[in-house]
C-alpha cells in the first residue's frame, strides 16, 4: 500500500521582536541580565578589613552598653557637677598635652625624679590635679544650684552631660587600642564601626589641640 508523499517541512520563521524593545529583544527567547556585583552593606559602603564602614557592629553595641551608666550617673549628679567632670576630664587632658614634657624636663633637670619616671609622673600630675580641682568646683556649684527649683531640670541636663563625658572617655579607651595595636582585629572594627570612629577621631583632634597649645623654640610641638 503506498503512502502518500510528505510535504517538506517549512523551515521555522524568525521570532518577532517586541515593539519599543531595545535593541529589538526576541520574543520567546530569555533576556540576558547583566551581572551587578553585590557590596554587603548597600552602595557607597567601603569596606576595611572584611568590615563594612558605617554598619553596626559589636564595638557599637558594646559602646551604648556602657553609655547607659553614665547616663544614670550624670542623672544623679545633676548638671553642675558632670558638666564640671566633662570639663576636668577635658581640661586634664589637654593641659597634660600641652605642658608634660616641659615639667617631666624641669623634674630632670631639678634631679627630683629620673627620667623615665618623669613623664609618666608629669602627666598623671597634671590629669589629676585638674580633674580634682573641677571636681570641688562642680561640687561647690551643685550646692547652690540645689537651692533652686530646678530638679528635673537639673537631671535631665546632667543626664545628657553623663551620656557626653562618658562618650569622651571611651573615645580615648578606643584611641588607645588604635594606637598601641593598628594592625589587630578589635582596630579593624573600631575603624568600621559607626560610634567607634567619630570618638577615636574626637580623642585624637583633643590631643593634637593640647599639643599645639604650647610649642617649642624652633617651632617643634610639645
Amino acid at each position: 500500500m503506498l503512502r502518500p508523499a510528505r510535504s517538506p517541512r517549512a523551515p521555522a520563521r524568525p521570532a518577532a521582536p517586541i515593539p519599543g524593545s531595545p535593541g529589538g529583544i526576541e520574543e520567546g527567547r530569555p533576556r540576558a541580565v547583566p551581572h551587578r556585583r553585590l557590596w554587603v552593606g548597600g552602595p557607597g559602603r567601603r569596606r576595611r578589613g572584611g568590615y563594612a564602614e558605617g554598619n553596626l557592629n559589636q564595638v557599637d553595641a558594646l559602646l551604648a552598653v556602657l553609655l547607659v551608666p553614665f547616663a544614670l550617673r550624670g542623672y544623679w549628679r545633676g548638671f553642675c557637677r558632670e558638666g564640671f567632670g566633662l570639663a576636668g576630664l577635658l581640661g586634664g587632658v589637654l593641659l597634660a598635652a600641652a605642658v608634660g614634657l616641659s615639667l617631666a624636663d624641669a623634674l630632670v633637670a631639678r634631679h627630683l625624679l629620673p627620667m623615665l619616671a618623669a613623664a609618666p609622673a608629669a602627666y598623671a600630675a597634671l590629669f589629676l590635679g585638674t580633674v580634682v580641682v573641677a571636681h570641688l568646683l562642680g561640687a561647690l556649684t551643685d550646692r547652690l544650684v540645689r537651692a533652686l527649683p530646678l530638679g528635673s531640670l537639673n537631671r535631665t541636663a546632667g543626664a545628657l552631660v553623663g551620656v557626653l563625658r562618658g562618650a569622651t572617655f571611651l573615645g580615648f579607651g578606643l584611641l588607645l587600642v588604635v594606637r598601641f595595636a593598628p594592625s589587630s582585629s578589635l582596630s579593624e572594627v573600631v575603624a568600621a564601626s559607626t560610634l567607634g570612629r567619630p570618638l577615636t577621631r574626637l580623642a585624637a583632634g583633643v590631643l593634637q589641640t593640647g599639643r599645639g597649645l604650647l610649642a617649642r623654640p624652633g617651632g617643634e610641638h610639645v
